[in-house]
């Protein structure tokens, strides 16, 4: 049997499956973080590969299956530091942390957003690693001297399964430091970073075999030394795949604490043609993508449950479907900045049209209908500049487990919807 993991910002989730796709047990638990004394939020690499193993040991033995082989997705973004015994020498600094805004401005001293983008197929945001790469350097020397190497977060559990370093190039281009041109770490925007790419690892083709499982990795998993580890990728790229979105016509909604537009392409990226839209390479050879969609999807409404001190996400659904749409205020769901194709770090979220009757309720109901717009505005943001009609979205993720997202959904896009199970 197969088997799957998938790191999250909010959970980390394992399946086991057959070789046809069927799944046969599925475990998740929330992704280890806690709020330090500096004030910012960390996960904990070490936290966070006990929690994996554990559940690849609880999701094998619910499936009563052998595992031939597993392969790792994740978060993107996101990685750790290190150190030369090959230890973490610092929490893991969550994607979408903007601490290292200002490292950020500081790289675009000289070199232009553009220019960033026709090299890597992104456009300057904090979310981006090498500006919190810099950020260490600057503001935590005592750490960046000791780092060795980074991993992003899904090869850092590659490596705790197999003692192989690698960088999956899906994830490597995420950290605004690869050439999608060519396929390797940008030694000019490194030289710029005053970064030497020394602590980078090689990168490879996602499906490329990373190692067998280590005696520390059986001994906490309960897998064998027969049990293969193959690259995973970046969660929404991965998704993509397994929902067909790999070429015009079908785009993936990958829904969750952030949520991704993938649309995929059947050639390498040229980001100088591809108007603002975030690309990279595909978790299939000789493939790329598009990437669209909102930072802060599913953390919008975390954010509202947070503060109207609301028991669970099903108290908030059951608020908002006493609402009629006419009804709602307009909610702009950019609360970290408009992403690609938009591309504007300095947007925020905004209600607009507020009157003196609107409720919590009405607040909720346009927090949901704001997400969906905003996903619309991507979808006819891609048509527009490719001139190819998308015939479907096919949704994974938290809204695609979910009645009341459907129907958000299918009443706002001009596609038909599909539910990915």
């Amino acid at each position: 049997m197969l088997l799957g993991v998938d790191v999250g910002t909010t959970n980390t989730k394992v399946g086991v499956y057959t070789k046809t796709a069927e799944l046969l047990s599925h475990v998740q638990a929330p992704t280890p973080r806690i709020k330090a004394e500096d004030g910012y939020e960390y996960f904990l690499p070490e936290e966070l590969w006990q929690t994996v193993a554990s559940l690849i040991r609880r999701a094998t033995k619910e499936s009563g299956s052998e595992i031939l082989a597993l392969a790792v997705a994740g978060m993107g973004e996101a990685g750790v530091t290190l150190d030369v015994n090959d230890k973490p020498c610092f929490p893991i600094i969550p994607w979408n942390d903007f601490r290292s805004k200002t490292q950020m401005d500081e790289l675009l001293v000289g070199l232009e957003p553009n220019a960033w983008y026709y090299i890597t197929g992104l456009y300057p945001s904090p979310i981006h690693s090498i500006s919190k790469w810099l950020y260490l350097k600057q503001e935590r020397p005592e750490v960046w001297t000791k780092t060795k190497t980074w991993l992003s977060v899904s090869n850092y559990i590659d490596y705790r399964l197999t003692g192989k370093m690698v960088m999956e190039s899906s994830q490597a281009a995420r950290t605004m430091a690869y050439d999608v041109n060519t396929n390797k770490w940008s030694t000019k925007l490194l030289k710029h970073a005053g970064l030497k790419p020394g602590f980078l690892a090689p990168i490879v083709q996602s499906g490329s075999l990373v190692g067998y499982l280590s005696e520390e990795a059986r001994k906490l998993t309960g897998l064998n030394e027969k049990t293969a580890v193959y690259a995973g990728g970046h969660d929404h790229i991965c998704a993509a795949f397994a929902c067909g979105a790999v070429e015009a016509g079908i785009c993936l909604d990958s829904q969750g604490t952030a949520e991704g537009l993938v649309f995929g392409l059947s050639r390498p990226a040229k980001p100088a043609e591809s108007a603002g839209f975030a690309v990279g390479p595909h978790v299939i050879e000789n493939h790329s993508y598009y990437l669209s969609g909102i930072y802060s999807a599913g953390a919008s409404l975390k954010w509202l449950k947070d503060l109207f001190d609301l028991e669970s996400f099903a108290e908030l659904q059951s608020m908002a479907k006493q609402i009629a749409i006419s009804e709602t205020p307009t909610f702009i769901a950019n609360f970290l900045g408009a992403a690609p194709p938009f591309n504007r770090a300095d947007a925020r979220a905004s209600f607009l049209n507020l009157k003196p009757e609107h409720t919590k309720a009405h607040l909720i109901k346009a927090v949901y209908e704001g997400i969906a717009f905003e996903i619309r505005r991507g979808v006819e943001a891609f048509e527009s500049f490719s001139k190819e009609p998308v015939s479907v979205l096919r949704m994974v993720g938290g809204s695609a487990k979910d009645p009341f997202w459907g129907l958000i959904r299918a009443n706002t896009m001009a596609q038909p919807l599909e539910l990915a199970r």
